[in-house]
């Protein structure tokens, strides 16, 4: 896990822990979501497709899906680690 993560979804407080894969572009952003329905709507795991700007479109993508996937983007994006790999890709693309 490399970070635990709070957030509102439909009016509800929700968690999940994510882990960023950042060994290629664009990221994956793998979020586990701890809420019961959640987990029986979407199953326990989500993926945040990104290129660290903006959420990019997976072939899975249904409304209310990336619906979720837009708000826990707006947290993942903030977090410490997803800046972490933000900037070693930027430095990566101007080496």
């Amino acid at each position: 896990m490399d970070a635990l993560i709070d957030f509102i979804f439909r009016k509800k407080n929700c968690q999940a822990e994510m882990y960023v894969e950042d060994s290629e572009f664009p990221c994956l952003v793998f979020v586990f979501l701890h809420d019961e329905e959640l987990q029986n709507e979407f199953g326990e795991e989500i993926v945040v497709k990104t290129d660290f700007e903006q959420l990019l479109p997976k072939m899975d993508d249904f409304p209310a899906l990336v619906e979720l996937r837009k708000t826990v983007f707006g947290i993942i994006r903030n977090t410490e680690r997803f800046l972490t790999a933000k900037r070693k890709w930027q430095l990566s693309k101007h080496a």
